[in-house]
């Protein structure tokens, strides 16, 4: 499952971020490592970023990121 599929207040736990190194290396900067929770806030993730929630911190996403990070689901 990918945090595309998750709706608005769901929250899973990374397992993977797909992509290259330097994308897996912005999102490790982001806290979206495998093993951490994140939870989506708010967002239309067909049109413009997403507001997600990773450890408490909060920031926006483009669409095309929440395609690659794998989660499991809670």
């Amino acid at each position: 499952m990918y945090l595309v599929d998750l709706k608005n207040g769901e929250e899973g736990i990374v397992q993977f971020v797909d992509g290259c190194h330097n994308f897996r290396l912005r999102m490790k900067e982001l806290g979206i490592v495998g093993g951490s929770n994140i939870k989506i806030v708010s967002g239309d993730k067909e049109h413009g970023p997403v507001l997600v929630s990773v450890n408490g911190n909060k920031f926006g996403i483009g669409r095309g990121v929440v395609n690659k990070i794998l989660i499991k689901d809670f």
